[in-house]
């Protein structure tokens, strides 16, 4: 499957209204988390120190939190690639 230019563009907008990445493990496992603030979200200290960081999810599997902390980051350099591919053509 190609993507459309479409297609494309959603995902670019789906990603630009994420909070910003990358996200990671957080301390307790279990959980995502990123540096950055989530909008529309006041997160207070306690919670900031026991997950390490901004709460993205939670009560996640392992093997499901290693893809989870991978995918911001992950779906930026696939959207990177491609675009750099196509101007390329």
């Amino acid at each position: 499957m190609v993507l459309t230019e479409q297609e494309l563009h959603e995902i670019e907008c789906r990603l630009k209204a994420a909070t910003l990445g990358p996200y990671k493990i957080g301390k307790t496992g279990g959980c995502i988390i990123s540096d950055y603030p989530i909008k529309n979200c006041l997160m207070v200290g306690d919670e900031l120190n026991y997950y390490g960081g901004h709460l993205i999810a939670e009560s996640i599997t392992l093997d499901n939190s290693v893809f989870l902390a991978s995918a911001w980051q992950d779906i930026k350099n696939m959207l990177e690639t491609i675009r750099t591919e196509r101007r390329e053509r």
